[in-house]
């Protein structure tokens, strides 16, 4: 445990935690496990870490309660959320960039709140793999859990 504070410090401010997943080919205890989709006041095994991929600044991060077992936040906090650039827009933590290339060339820019099922990975990976409304032909690219999606359309 004192491992995964170790690690949810050394990233909580101005970058992401992603906690290592196990190894399914390893003997290790369930306690031991990285958990996808651990949500606030959800049941855990002590000792579990949660694989958030988030701006710990932005979303904090999610640890298991071994009094009570249930995920809680790490009380960490920082002074400020990073935000990043969408062309001419700034979008800020829990947000992505989505950048629609319409049929005359223009793009537009837009700072789009994460999909609900992506509110704990920030990530290409996630966001292309929800509903946006948009052909999933396009690009994407993450820096600090910052996402761009490119989708043609506009």
């Amino acid at each position: 445990m004192l491992a995964a504070t170790i690690a949810v410090v050394q990233g909580s401010c101005g970058g992401g935690v992603a906690a290592p997943t196990a190894d399914a080919g390893n003997a290790k205890d369930v306690a031991d496990a990285c958990v996808n989709g651990a949500t606030l006041g959800g049941a855990c095994i002590a000792g579990q870490i949660s694989c958030d991929k988030v701006d710990a600044c932005c979303a904090g991060t999610l640890v298991c309660d071994p009094g009570t077992q249930k995920w809680k936040s790490s009380g960490l906090t920082c002074l400020l959320c990073a935000s990043f650039s969408c062309g001419p827009k700034t979008c800020n933590g829990g947000q992505f960039c989505l950048l629609r290339t319409a049929t005359d060339g223009g793009v537009s820019h837009e700072c789009a709140p994460m999909p609900p099922a992506c509110a704990r990975q920030w990530t290409c990976g996630c966001v292309k793999n929800t509903p946006l409304n948009c052909a999933m032909t396009g690009s994407c690219t993450e820096s600090n859990f910052h996402v761009t999606l490119s989708c043609p359309g506009g």
